[in-house]
């Protein structure tokens, strides 16, 4: 591997580490502090299985649905692409209402 090669490479699992790292901060760090897990999960525990399938059926209804007009837009982006994006937008997102609602 030359080094023109590793470049990339350095370059993906550099952008990779943040991502994993915004992640693990979301759920660390931010999300404890606008709720409790221990709660949402007594919720979750009393969801009966009709809401459990609804919940699921409304998130599979939502990847399905966000992708399509944004592969249209953009030919070439994969699945895949659109759904890492997606991802990676909400989170800044959220960490940046949590910014603005903790700075005052």
């Amino acid at each position: 591997m030359t080094a023109t090669s590793r470049g990339p490479l350095i370059r993906r699992i550099a952008l990779g580490a943040v991502g994993v790292g915004l992640i693990v901060a979301t759920f660390v760090y931010f999300l404890p502090t606008i709720a409790n897990y221990g709660e949402v999960w007594e919720v979750v525990k009393g969801l009966s299985w009709p809401w459990i399938c609804a919940l699921l059926a409304a998130t599979v209804l939502n990847l399905v649905t966000f992708a399509p007009p944004w592969m249209i837009v953009l030919p070439g982006l994969s699945t895949y692409q659109v759904v890492s994006a997606d991802t990676l937008i909400l989170t800044r997102d959220a960490v940046t209402r949590l910014e603005e609602l903790y700075a005052g």
